[in-house]
């Protein structure tokens, strides 16, 4: 009982400090001293000498209006005159009293205004800080508009008078309206028997989707299709043939290659890798390998994938073929290059082989 009496007491004494900021005298507990004696940490009565002693900044005031200011320690030293400014406006009006101008650059200056005012340009007013300013706004030029012929004032190099002029001048026609844009994807879908792609289709008929229901997605919920899943998702999707695609655009070669009736197998394993990687299509009739790179420079690991794929079929001499993107939206170019597969042709693309090779 008595140890314990005297622990307490012992905890309970309080020692006489002094702040380093303020130079004031307080009590804090002993355990607190010896901590802080232990970190070498200095002593303070609150937390606004605290942040005041760690504050490496001066209070001074704006050598122009003063503007009470905070400048820091190390642009303080730096400063030769000790003149700092509240804003640029303060700076331009002291500095600009010590330059001298010669006569030229007087009557230069002035001849400007002249040129200026001439022009019947009323100076507009601005008010910033309690203060007043007056600047002449930059003249605009009147010129016709590309499309209507109506007179405008030119702003940022525009060429049409409105928005609706600058569609036509863009696209060829006038934009869509909420009628036109809905019966032409029904005519799309219709012709292509599935959902149509936002890169399918002009960016004049995407934009007016955006436009009306805010997302291409939004477009085909409201016209009774099923929306498209996102381009880096993987998904399933029955073929013509009774072959399952990745992707949509895998389906749409694999159906042009059935259209065609060139035989196909799908995803077989590339020789001499163990496995791991294996082709979207393989024409055993042409002894061909026909990849579709999907994503090709969009994602780093796909592009490392790629590289692969690449270097297997160099290694092994294989007959290999690359269709990107580009081959397919927003025009289906697969006929410019794979008709010469009937042919007994084979074209290897630049990006592998240097120039275009054929296989008989």
């Amino acid at each position: 009982m008595e140890n314990n009496s005297i622990k307490g007491v012992i905890l309970m004494t309080n020692i006489n400090v002094e702040c380093c900021f303020c130079h004031k005298h307080f009590n804090t507990s002993i355990r607190h001293y010896n901590w802080a004696n232990k970190q070498k940490w200095n002593f303070f009565c609150n937390k606004e000498c605290r942040d005041k002693f760690f504050t490496k900044s001066k209070n001074l005031k704006c050598f122009n209006c003063n503007k009470d200011i905070i400048i820091k320690n190390c642009n303080y030293k730096k400063s030769k005159t000790k003149r700092f400014y509240c804003c640029k406006t303060c700076a331009a009006i002291v500095n600009g009293k010590s330059r001298v101008h010669n006569q030229e650059s007087r009557d230069k200056v002035s001849q400007s205004l002249k040129n200026y005012y001439e022009k019947n340009i009323q100076p507009k007013k601005f008010v910033s800080n309690g203060k007043a300013f007056y600047r002449v706004p930059k003249s605009r030029l009147e010129i016709s508009c590309i499309v209507c012929g109506k007179i405008f004032k030119q702003y940022r190099n525009k060429k049409c008078c409105s928005s609706k002029c600058g569609k036509i001048y863009q696209f060829g026609s006038s934009p869509y309206t909420k009628e036109e844009m809905i019966n032409k994807i029904v005519e799309i879908s219709k012709k292509i028997n599935r959902t149509p792609q936002r890169r399918e289709c002009q960016r004049k008929l995407s934009g007016a989707a955006v436009k009306f229901f805010g997302s291409w997605n939004k477009l085909m919920e409201h016209c009774g299709l099923k929306p498209n899943h996102s381009k880096y998702q993987k998904i399933r999707v029955k073929c013509n043939d009774g072959h399952m695609a990745d992707s949509i655009s895998e389906k749409m070669v694999d159906e042009w290659l059935f259209e065609n009736k060139i035989k196909h197998e799908r995803s077989k394993i590339y020789p001499g890798n163990n496995g791991m990687f294996n082709c979207d299509f393989y024409l055993p009739d042409y002894d061909i390998w026909l990849e579709y790179f999907g994503l090709i420079g969009q994602v780093e690991e796909y592009d490392k994938g790629v590289e692969l794929k690449r270097q297997i079929a160099k290694d092994n001499n294989l007959n290999f073929i690359e269709i990107i993107p580009s081959d397919l939206y927003p025009k289906n170019r697969l006929d410019s290059f794979l008709t010469r597969i009937k042919g007994g042709e084979m074209v290897k693309r630049e990006s592998l082989f240097d120039g275009i090779e054929k296989v008989s």
